[in-house]
């Protein structure tokens, strides 16, 4: 093991100094071929990030990144920065201050996201931008700080992620997926121009596509993937609604709160995507929406509980109120609440009728006679110390003798 770990270490020394070392080395395939190594002996042994970072390397990196031109390097520069962000103790503040990390992510996200000519070229393209959004999602997530250094790059991922082909089968496959976790850690309130993100032209634009991407992910991926392929979506959409403009914001509410043709059944029943979230708020499966989606559908409902009830029922909104410690409204009225039961969302007009004729007068009593009978039993056992509820309504003055 020993010598095994001896040969890893004495590896990357070797293909770095071929990959990186030379002045315009990166150029060349045989330098790519040794970067194309070092990368899979980092995906391989873990442990060999840190030998990376031990040899100084990594500011080779930034700076051939800086420097770089075509989509192969950005590839290869960008997976390696990826890989040693983890599992390893290298500081990335001063590759982000000495070597403008940040604004050649930014020149690689642009690059990449005009792929160009050609299949080939259309794919290492994809290739190198996922690897470039990875980067700046990382970098994003561990450098908070410094999140107000990738803003430029927003307008390249927004533009993309509403031109990016959609599958039905995969809808949130590379890169789609990459585009999404790029901008989630990201001040989008703070912009210097808003219009990347609420175009002029259609300023539900952006917020429309993402709302197919939830509703086609849904539709496509087994109950067990939804947490790790929808809970991105989610999260971006709640972020962006919080700075959108009043049309923007009624828009959503359209798309995800559920429609009065819905409340013929109990709200969650129907086959409809503002359906489907409320049965995944509740789903075992999916631990990360189950948060997510009623913080999502609150924040929709103008943070109001009672808003909240009357738009998905309290049978769904009682369990985040109660997490938050948010007050939960009083049960109104049917004709206060337009003849909607308060509990399951559903037309009281449109609830099942039962088909047992009412109990007459004797039979009442009969049933009453009954549970004395079981109370009074039940305390003699000794096990409860319970009072009988037809002797305590007697007590009551609620039943009186009749002579």
């Amino acid at each position: 093991m020993r010598f095994q770990s001896h040969n890893a270490h004495q590896g990357v020394e070797i293909l770095s100094n071929y990959g990186l070392t030379k002045e315009g080395a990166s150029d060349t395939e045989a330098s790519r071929d040794a970067l194309r190594c070092l990368a899979n002996l980092m995906l391989l042994k873990p442990q060999t990030r840190q030998d990376f970072v031990d040899l100084g390397h990594a500011k080779d990196v930034a700076s051939n990144l800086s420097k770089s031109a075509e989509f192969d390097d950005d590839f290869l520069y960008c997976r390696i920065l990826f890989y040693i962000i983890q599992d390893t103790s290298f500081d990335f503040q001063p590759l982000l201050n000495q070597y403008d990390l940040a604004g050649s992510i930014h020149k690689a996200v642009r690059r990449s996201s005009d792929s160009g000519d050609g299949a080939s070229r259309k794919s290492i393209a994809e290739m190198a931008l996922s690897e470039s959004l990875k980067l700046l999602f990382s970098i994003s997530r561990y450098y908070e700080s410094e999140c107000h250094r990738f803003l430029p790059s927003v307008p390249s991922i927004t533009d993309r992620l509403m031109m990016q082909p959609l599958s039905t089968k995969s809808p949130v496959g590379s890169p789609t997926n990459d585009l999404i976790n790029s901008l989630i850690n990201l001040d989008l309130q703070s912009l210097d121009d808003p219009q990347c993100v609420f175009p002029e032209e259609d300023s539900t634009r952006l917020l429309s596509r993402l709302v197919e991407i939830m509703k086609l992910s849904v539709e496509a991926y087994p109950a067990t993937s939804l947490d790790a392929s929808v809970a991105p979506t989610v999260i971006l959409i709640r972020k962006i609604y919080l700075c959108a403009p009043e049309n923007v914001k009624s828009f959503l509410r359209e798309c995800l709160l559920p429609k009065d043709d819905e409340r013929t059944k109990p709200l969650g029943q129907a086959d409809t995507l503002p359906g489907k979230l409320l049965r995944l708020s509740t789903s075992g499966h999916t631990p990360n929406l189950r948060e997510l989606i009623p913080e999502l559908l609150f924040e929709l409902s103008g943070k109001d509980p009672e808003t909240f009830v009357r738009n998905v029922g309290y049978g769904y909104a009682s369990g985040f109120l109660a997490n938050n410690n948010i007050q939960a409204p009083e049960h109104r009225s049917s004709k206060d609440a337009d003849d909607v039961n308060f509990v399951t969302g559903q037309y009281l007009d449109n609830e099942p009728k039962s088909e047992e004729s009412p109990m007459t007068e004797e039979e009442k009593m009969r049933e009453a006679e009954r549970l004395f009978v079981l109370f009074e039993r039940l305390k003699k056992t000794g096990v409860v110390n319970v009072k009988n509820p037809v002797e305590e309504a007697i007590e009551s003055g609620r039943f009186e003798e009749l002579d």
